[in-house]
């Protein structure tokens, strides 16, 4: 939400290409009554994402599968009643509850007329000694002449040795050695980063590198970089300040492509979204247009892909760049047209403590394509906006405003907004109404993989989401 609750923006699935997938534990259930059971991640490696899948075979088979993990007071649920798609059903772990080997799991199928209900147990192994290293640049991709900052993160116990960031073999300047700086309220993930000032134009590759503690060994990651010709990133949320809060667009760019997210208001003050997935920049490199979409879909509470329609475009719209900082937007959507002067949002102070560096696009993957989330930061302060759909299948979004970190895990509460009407009418703040309406939980294992977690309107599911490319 924008002003005193902010609002942020949003993309629409696309499937160029995934990171790599967690790794999957699987569970088998045979009807009736025999049971067996297989592990495709055992063991894995110390604070990684694991999924647990569940299959039933049957007559049939249809009903849901509730999966819990075996603490030291009893069970606690994981994933409940996750409904069976083509006899199986899945539930991502979070990599903070994969640190302790020999963790029990289990998964309980409800059953239905034909196949009678069953409780499978899976004991997961972990390297506890095993260490973990990824790395993000910012923005992440680079224009010429910007200042890049490559980002590392390394899980694991004993995180005492230093990084090194190094390219063609010769250290980046201050970064021969680098302190890790461990997150608050964590012992085993921390950060390290090195900032290049003015990078040049071709192509760079980027090694860095952390040396066990235990052993001779140590992990490594190449980052290569080509950086692009055009304007300044532009990422962050925009808005037009307080005279008109309660509305806002999210700009997300990787390199020369831009993904612009107008968070507003039906006839009825209903929030709705319209997305422009991709456009082009004038010969100035100062305005990039493109088209304008409101896509439909199926409810979150029970997302389908095969629902999603992008549908027809909707108008178009033009973001202009100013040397001052702000941005003329200019639209037209259903034949209505009209024009605001753009800022970017203030929020999130630097409090100096050691971050994770997340703010992007956020989606499920193809699996799941057509809703997603994103996530703005400033320093340690996110204001994550999810963009979804309704009962009816209607473009509707909430904001998670502020929220404290432990670790890698960040909480917030999730707020639903109504307002005045935007489209063709002179939008009034008064009409703001911000209700809070759940929590959200993002468990990052990494700054590209997180496990989330929400309860909104008594519906309570997890999922796993990784950064959007486009």
């Amino acid at each position: 939400i924008l002003g005193t609750c902010a609002l942020q923006g949003a993309q629409v699935g696309n499937a160029n290409f995934l990171p790599a997938a967690p790794t999957t534990a699987s569970f088998t259930v045979i009807v009736p009554g025999a049971v067996t059971l297989a592990s495709s991640s055992n063991p894995s490696v110390y604070r990684s994402g694991i999924v647990l899948t569940a299959n039933i075979t049957g007559t049939n088979p249809t009903g849901a599968v509730t999966f819990s993990i075996i603490t030291g007071t009893g069970p606690v649920t994981l994933c409940n009643a996750v409904p069976l798609v083509s006899a199986r059903a899945s539930c991502p772990v979070p990599a903070s509850l994969n640190t302790i080997s020999g963790t029990t799991f289990t998964a309980t199928y409800s059953g239905d007329a034909n196949n009678p209900g069953n409780t499978i147990s899976h004991v997961q192994l972990v390297n506890t000694i095993s260490i973990a290293l990824s790395v993000v640049t910012t923005p992440i991709q680079p224009t010429v002449g910007a200042t890049v900052v490559l980002k590392a993160v390394i899980t694991g116990l004993n995180l005492t040795n230093k990084v090194t960031f190094n390219e063609n073999g010769t250290a980046l300047s201050g970064c021969g050695a680098v302190s890790i700086a461990l997150l608050p309220g964590a012992t085993d993930i921390g950060v390290a980063s090195c900032s290049i000032s003015a990078i040049t134009a071709g192509s760079h590759s980027y090694v860095v590198t952390y040396p066990h503690v235990t052993d001779a060994g140590f992990e490594q990651v190449v980052v290569p970089i080509t950086p692009v010709a055009g304007a300044t990133d532009a990422t962050d949320m925009w808005w037009v300040g307080l005279p008109e809060n309660g509305w806002g667009a999210s700009i997300t760019q990787h390199g020369r492509n831009q993904f612009i997210v107008l968070f507003v208001y039906d006839a009825n003050g209903n929030p709705i979204w319209y997305v422009l997935p991709q456009g082009t920049w004038n010969a100035a490199n100062t305005a990039f247009t493109g088209l304008l979409y409101q896509p439909t879909s199926s409810p979150f509470s029970s997302y389908l892909t095969s629902q999603f329609l992008p549908g027809i475009s909707v108008g178009t719209a033009t973001v202009t760049y100013n040397t001052n900082g702000s941005a003329a937007l200019t639209y037209t959507i259903n034949s209505v047209s009209g024009s605001k002067t753009l800022v970017r949002q203030p929020f999130g102070a630097d409090d100096g403590l050691a971050r994770l560096q997340v703010g992007d696009m956020w989606w499920a993957g193809i699996e799941q394509n057509g809703w997603g989330m994103n996530i703005a930061q400033h320093n340690r302060v996110l204001l994550p906006v999810w963009y979804t759909y309704d009962a009816q299948g209607r473009t509707v979004f909430y904001a998670v405003h502020g929220g404290p970190w432990t670790g890698s895990r960040f909480t917030g509460d999730i707020y639903s907004t109504v307002s005045s009407a935007w489209l063709g009418v002179n939008y009034n703040p008064a009409q703001f109404v911000v209700t809070k309406v759940g929590t959200m939980t993002l468990d990052f294992s990494d700054q590209s993989n997180a496990i989330m977690t929400y309860s909104i309107n008594a519906v309570t599911q997890t999922k796993s989401i990784m950064r959007q490319p486009f």
